[in-house]
């Protein structure tokens, strides 16, 4: 027990390393991925006279658009972009200032990702208030798509363990 302790006590401390490093990638699924970004408990509370957001994307892929919504969770489409695509790494950032949709600090984007690998790097938004420090937060991933194949992929499994219990409880015992 007394060499199980060291190795415990170094793996905590290791844990709690890696959880105070930044964010590592997250893959974005084909699909509609919704990032939430809300500062409604942030001081100084909103509304903003200015907010930037800024996303990072690595990869390559096809984009059916890039959505603005008023609200969190996808509500309230605001824009919808053109499809676009790319490869290598591509930096988004977007300004809202006055009457600005992200200015009252609750807003999201959705991602719509048709094919490809790509993997959102950063995902931040900064908020200024014009009498006091700027606001810098990271975006939450509402929502994320599970992609068709993987859907079918759950149902054909789910089904072929399904039918080989049946199988297996209708088989007769001959021993």
């Amino acid at each position: 027990m007394n060499r199980i302790t060291p190795l415990l006590g170094g793996f905590f401390v290791a844990a709690g390393v890696d959880l105070a490093e930044p964010a590592h990638a997250i893959p974005l699924p084909i699909g509609t991925t919704i990032i939430n970004f809300d500062f409604s408990s942030e001081v100084p509370p909103p509304p903003y006279s200015e907010v930037l957001t800024e996303f990072l994307l690595t990869g390559s892929g096809v984009f059916s658009s890039l959505n603005f919504y008023n609200d969190l969770n996808g509500v309230n489409l605001l824009f919808s972009s053109p499809n676009f695509a790319f490869n290598g790494a591509l930096p988004i950032s977007i300004t809202g200032g006055p009457s600005a949709f992200m200015l009252d600090g609750q807003y999201s984007f959705g991602f719509n990702l048709v094919s490809g690998l790509v993997d959102l790097i950063a995902f931040t938004a900064t908020a200024d208030a014009t009498s006091a420090t700027p606001v810098t937060i990271n975006g939450e991933v509402a929502a994320a798509a599970i992609s068709e194949p993987s859907m079918d992929f759950l149902f054909v499994f789910g089904l072929a363990a399904f039918l080989v219990s049946r199988q297996r409880q209708k088989r007769p015992d001959f021993r």
